[in-house]
């Protein structure tokens, strides 16, 4: 299922659509870690950051679509590469924050 995610965030063009995908990953990637409190904490940013998709996908697209960077992260955890996949999660997750809080800090100016 990582695998799948993973090859639709390859070919995904539509920036919303994308998005949605890359929290589709992250789905598998809590699956795959079993972990009651990654679960919930992911499922409450979830609650709160897709309904808000459409509107961010129009001011971050680039800075937060990085297939590379997952594709790291899947081929870490399918070798059992923690350290790796520790780094390789981090950065994506500090990238992805990064790139939000800019959208909202872009939005709330042209209010």
């Amino acid at each position: 299922m990582l695998q799948d995610s993973l090859s639709t965030l390859e070919i995904e063009d539509d920036p919303t659509e994308w998005q949605r995908q890359a929290l589709t990953f992250w789905d598998h990637v809590l699956d795959g870690a079993g972990s009651i409190v990654f679960r919930l904490m992911f499922n409450a940013f979830r609650g709160a950051y897709e309904p808000a998709l459409p509107m961010l996908s129009t001011v971050m697209t680039s800075e937060i679509r990085r297939p590379g960077d997952y594709r790291k992260l899947a081929d870490a955890i399918s070798v059992g590469d923690s350290a790796a996949a520790k780094k390789a999660a981090y950065e994506l997750i500090e990238c992805a924050n990064e790139a939000v809080m800019a959208a909202l800090d872009k939005l709330e100016s042209k209010r």
